[in-house]
């Protein structure tokens, strides 16, 4: 064991990430090593060969080190984030979703971007994991920024359209997480054709306010049907 350290050692000091491997491997040869330690060696020579360009051979280090602990976070995301460089989404998202696990067992919580990263590939692979990474995100994150973000996903991955389409955007309004000309288009749009005018003037105002220009052509129509609305209170 202590020769296989000191080999380590060498290696690690020429940075030679073949002779750092092979110091590990005799470590754990011997029989002598905790296996966190071997966890924690497995996943700095995994970056060191990703960083060589070593892909295939950092996936088996970083592979090895979650042999040794099955619930490091931070090695589960290192892999997931290899994974989807290699092609592999629907890997990538099951580790990403065991990283977040082990994250919460240990009462730690899981960066924002990791929640956004592995939605952003679920949501691609067309995948119902995406809805569940979404609302665990916004579950550990309730800010505008991640409700916009969850719930455009939802609307995309549901096909979202008329009252669905409201009721979301209506949430999307109370998290203050309508944004940018086609979000407050959609939302009018989707009240205008379900006969909710008052609530389409609103939003339209709502839209003026943020700058948008609600007389121009694609919102002309809407603002002239909106206009129709009793004049009351507006929701």
């Amino acid at each position: 064991y202590f020769i296989a350290v000191n080999q380590t050692r060498a290696a690690l000091n020429a940075n030679d990430n073949a002779g750092i491997k092979a110091g590990i491997e005799a470590m754990e040869a011997s029989g002598g090593a905790e296996p966190g330690d071997l966890a924690l060696r497995y996943t700095d020579l995994g970056k060191r060969q990703q960083n060589a360009g070593q892909m295939d051979a950092a996936a088996a280090s970083y592979q090895k080190a979650i042999g040794f602990d099955a619930n490091n976070a931070a090695t589960l995301a290192l892999l997931a984030s290899l994974r989807d460089k290699q092609g592999q989404k629907a890997e990538a998202v099951s580790l990403m979703q065991r990283s977040f696990a082990a994250s919460k067992a240990k009462g730690e919580k899981v960066a924002g971007n990791n929640f956004k990263f592995a939605a952003g590939i679920a949501h691609r692979l067309r995948s119902p994991a995406a809805l569940d990474i979404t609302r665990e995100w916004i579950a550990a994150y309730p800010t505008s920024s991640s409700w916009r973000e969850g719930l455009r996903l939802y609307r995309d991955l549901n096909g979202a359209k008329g009252a669905q389409l409201a009721d979301a955007l209506r949430l999307a309004r109370a998290a203050n997480a309508v944004e940018g000309q086609s979000d407050y288009y959609a939302y009018a749009n989707a009240l205008v054709a379900d006969g909710a005018l008052t609530e389409a003037k609103s939003v339209l105002a709502d839209a003026a306010k943020a700058g948008i220009n609600v007389n121009d052509s694609s919102f002309k129509t809407l603002s002239t049907q909106a206009a129709k609305a009793p004049a009351r209170a507006a929701i």
